[in-house]
C-alpha cells in the first residue's frame, strides 16, 4: 500500500502479524502517547472483534478512540469538560470513520450476524485498521497534542 501515514503503516504491520484491529491501531501510537507498546497491546486486547468478539463497535475505532483519549482528553470527573472538551475530537474520529465506511459497528462493517447493511465494497478489516490509524494521524497533524 502506497502513501500510508507513519502510524497507519505500523498499524497495518501489527494487524498483519495477527494482532486485533483494536490492538493494531492503539499500539501503533505508542511513540506519541509515550506508553509502552506491550502495555497498549494488553489494554486493547479485549476490544478486538467489536468488543471481545461480540461484533459491537469496531475494534479499529475503539483503538483510535483510546489513542485519541491519551492524546487529547483531560479525563476530568466533570461531565461538562467531557462533553465540551474531551468528546468532540473523539467523536470527530468516529464520525469520519463512519463517513468513510458507512458504520462504526463491527457486524455491519463485516456484513454478518443479521447486520442491517453489508460490508463496504472491497473493504477488509485490514482496510479499517488503516483507515482508523490514518484518521488519527491526520487529526494529530492538524491539531498537535499539547497545543490549545
Amino acid at each position: 500500500m502506497m502513501n500510508m501515514t507513519p502510524h497507519e503503516a505500523i498499524a497495518d504491520e501489527l494487524h498483519t502479524r495477527g494482532y486485533s484491529c483494536s490492538q493494531s491501531v492503539l499500539a501503533a501510537f505508542s511513540d506519541v502517547t509515550n506508553i509502552d507498546q506491550a502495555l497498549l497491546l494488553k489494554i486493547s486486547s479485549g476490544l478486538g472483534g467489536g468488543v471481545a468478539g461480540m461484533r459491537e463497535v469496531c475494534g479499529a475505532v475503539t483503538g483510535a478512540i483510546i489513542a485519541m483519549s491519551f492524546l487529547y482528553a483531560e479525563g476530568a470527573p466533570d461531565k461538562a469538560v467531557r462533553n465540551q472538551r474531551d468528546y468532540p475530537p473523539l467523536q470527530e474520529i468516529a464520525n469520519r470513520f463512519r463517513e468513510i465506511n458507512g458504520s462504526i459497528v463491527c457486524r455491519e462493517l463485516l456484513g454478518v450476524e443479521g447486520a442491517k447493511r453489508t460490508r463496504p465494497a472491497g473493504k477488509t478489516c485490514q482496510d479499517m485498521v488503516r483507515d482508523a490509524a490514518r484518521l488519527v494521524d491526520e487529526y494529530i497533524q492538524a491539531h498537535p497534542p499539547g497545543e490549545a
